[in-house]
């Protein structure tokens, strides 16, 4: 769910209608799989999307009511643990997204952003560890994230700055470990969306 929903963010963000509606689609099968169909019915939100395509901000505020609307079923159904996982699918899909954008025109700020993102990991396996007894997923993303970071906090860049964060404008990743990462990053979403 939270991979999809990045990839609905991303398509919306990008102005690409079709493939917006390919991924509200996948988010609302998965949805009802969870049982959150209620979340997708509810305010016309699918209408709403289809009569809004092309306006961004829009879109945005039908699916920020969506992932509302989730957030309430899952706390109501006692399910708040899924959260914490579509949250790493999201991030995972993010990063994945964003090392794509990346490599392709080694755009500084993409790159700063998306070490930026690194920060993030320690609180993903917090969120995923509170809930591991919920799911049995957990204990494999808590796994998957342990490796991410453990290869980012290896890299020169943070060895060189064990005591504190570095200024990731004026420092970057070797190509070598920029790659290294992105090849972490894509086995663990491959697994994700498998």
């Amino acid at each position: 769910m939270g991979v999809y929903s990045a990839d609905l963010a991303y398509y919306i963000l990008n102005n690409k209608s079709q493939e917006s509606k390919r991924y509200l689609k996948a988010c609302r099968d998965i949805g009802a799989d969870l049982g959150l169909q209620k979340a997708f019915e509810s305010n016309n939100l699918g209408k709403r999307f289809d009569n809004n395509v092309g306006r961004e901000d829009s879109l945005l505020s039908i699916v920020s009511d969506i992932q509302l609307e989730i957030d309430n079923l899952l706390e109501e159904n006692k399910q708040k643990h899924i959260t914490a996982i579509a949250f790493a699918g999201a991030w995972i899909e993010s990063v994945y997204i964003a090392g794509k954008i990346h490599e392709s025109d080694k755009n500084k700020n993409v790159g700063i952003s998306l070490m930026e993102q690194f920060n993030l990991v320690p609180d993903i396996i917090k969120a995923l560890k509170a809930n591991e007894d919920k799911e049995q997923e957990c204990k494999a993303l808590i796994a998957d994230f342990d490796s991410i970071i453990a290869l980012f906090k290896g890299t020169q860049l943070m060895k060189s700055n064990k005591d504190e964060e570095p200024d990731f404008t004026k420092a970057q990743l070797s190509d070598s470990e920029f790659t290294e990462l992105e090849k972490k990053i894509t086995e663990v979403r491959n697994k994700l969306v498998k």
